[in-house]
């Protein structure tokens, strides 16, 4: 789950001096400079920003990972895995990385080309006959690589499996692609999609072990060709082996503006989507991944673990995502700054990340978070990288003071513009129970004086507050909830809608 590509943002804003309090600055070139080497000093004014910063934005947990010609300058932690208790983070801590899954997932396609198995023009419905879109002429046109290329002109969408049972099955994201149609035309600009993303992953796990369920297939897939070769030995996709131990609970804000634990089962519905976004890692093992990528496919003691060729055809452009920017297959590139630079991000409930390398440079960092406050730091992060190794203009900081103070502010008007437990009247306007062929049932309950949606996958309670035209909407009382839901009439059937992009899910009045 992702919103947007960070350095598409920061190509944007960022370079033009978005943190500077008054006017604009010119973009900062850092073309032609060779990076300082990250002696003890310049570590220390990364790590100290990184720990400046998860202070000021209220985020509990961090893991950081550092590396450079080769080498782990730093992996570790700061803050601790659950509020309230004195386990610290660090650089074995396990987050649900969500969408920087996506770069290993093109990186087990990656090693099928390799083999021979697959080729990255090969139409997909060659390899799995059942794949398909709601539109017959595009599903023609997807080749292997349009499967995380977010260039099909797929909407984004996520309420499919975010509202799935938490036994969904691998399927839910073929189905979800059967009723989906390009939004804009095939291959004309970038539109990130998650369902599609997800197939690709399933369609290579296929491809590999086609005797397995598609599940199972991808596992073994990953863990055979990503892994495994590369010692990430405790990456897993499974939640209830990834739960246990050293990992991190997630946080987000409510609508009263309070950091709250989020429910895992919000996030648990990921697992029948996991190519696109289901894996849980450490820092220290996506640091192995990282000094891979900066070797060219090298392993540390010199063997070749994937060709060059196949390696990097995963971050030729694709789609351009801004003036100096683009995505591949599973990896943002920008060149904005004068210095290349790849990466993804991920976002999930509760979870943010990021894995950032600079291939001309040799210097790459993964940093990992508990928390949606930590936000920011996916742009801040990579911008305080390049101010430290070429001596750049000292923005970074004031990105984060900036997004902190603006955090604050929306959490006191969303504090003040909603009404908790949820407005009487709006709440005795409701009918008992719900239905949506694709999200399931609603069921409306009262518990202990609120008012509760419970969905088939989860339950959260509810707020009231006045939507546009001043009318009566609800709002989940869940850490970083979900879209509204506006009440209305389909004939004499009351309904609830939630709006996600360009698509509206009805909720309407069951017996």
């Amino acid at each position: 789950m992702r919103v947007r590509g960070l350095w598409a943002v920061i190509a944007g804003c960022l370079f033009m001096g978005l943190a500077a309090p008054a006017v604009a600055q010119a973009p900062e070139s850092f073309a032609g400079r060779k990076a300082h080497r990250l002696d003890a000093a310049r570590l220390k004014a990364l790590t100290d920003f990184v720990e400046t910063s998860r202070q000021a934005l209220g985020v509990p947990g961090v893991s950081l990972g550092i590396v450079q010609d080769g080498q782990t300058l730093f992996a570790g932690g700061f803050g601790v895995r659950e509020q309230g208790r004195p386990e610290a983070a660090d650089a074995d801590t396990l987050y649900l990385v969500a969408s920087n899954t996506k770069p290993l997932t093109t990186l087990m396609l990656a090693k099928l080309v390799d083999e021979g198995r697959l080729d990255w023009e090969t139409p997909v419905a060659d390899l799995m006959p059942a794949f398909r879109l709601a539109d017959a002429e595009t599903t023609g046109k997807v080749r292997v690589k349009h499967l995380l290329c977010a260039c099909t002109g797929l909407p984004y969408r996520n309420l499919d499996w975010e509202f799935a049972p938490p036994d969904a099955p691998e399927t839910l994201a073929f189905d979800t692609l059967s009723r989906m149609s390009s939004a804009r035309p095939f291959g004309s600009s970038y539109s990130y999609s998650n369902p599609i993303a997800a197939a690709g992953g399933f369609v290579g796990g296929h491809v590999a072990h086609p005797e397995l369920a598609l599940g199972w297939a991808y596992d073994r897939a990953m863990a055979e060709r990503v892994f495994g070769p590369l010692g990430m030995t405790r990456s897993t996709f499974d939640f209830d082996r990834a739960m246990q131990g050293n990992y991190a609970r997630a946080y987000g804000v409510n609508p009263l503006g309070e950091l709250a634990e989020v429910d895992p089962a919000r996030n648990r519905q990921m697992h029948a989507v996991r190519p696109t976004g289901g894996a849980w890692s450490s820092v220290n093992d996506l640091l192995a991944y990282v000094r891979m990528e900066l070797a060219d496919g090298l392993l540390p003691d010199g063997t070749r673990y994937i060709s060059s060729a196949a390696l990097k055809a995963r971050s030729d452009a694709q789609v351009s995502t801004g003036a100096a920017s683009w995505y591949g297959m599973g990896l943002d590139t920008t060149t904005a700054s004068g210095v290349t630079v790849r990466y993804h991000g991920g976002r999930l409930y509760g979870f943010r990340g990021d894995t950032i390398w600079l291939p001309e440079h040799g210097v790459g960092v993964v940093i990992l978070m508990n928390a949606s406050t930590g936000n920011v730091l996916m742009e801040a992060l990579p911008r305080k990288l390049l101010e430290v190794l070429f001596d750049g203009r000292p923005l970074a900081d004031g990105m984060v003071a900036a997004a902190a103070a603006t955090d604050r502010q929306r959490r006191e008007t969303s504090r003040q513009a909603v009404r908790y437990p949820a407005d009487a009247a709006a709440v005795a306007a409701l009918a008992p129970r719900y239905r949506n062929a694709i999200l399931g049932g609603l069921k409306v309950e009262q518990a202990a004086g609120q008012t509760v949606f419970a969905f088939d996958a989860w339950t959260t309670p509810v707020a009231s507050r006045a939507g546009a035209d001043g009318a009566p909407i609800f709002v989940a009382m869940a850490p970083s909830p979900t879209f509204p839901f506006t009440p209305g009439k389909a004939g004499d059937r009351r309904t609830l809608t939630i709006r996600e992009g360009q698509t509206d899910f009805v909720f309407v009045e069951t017996d």
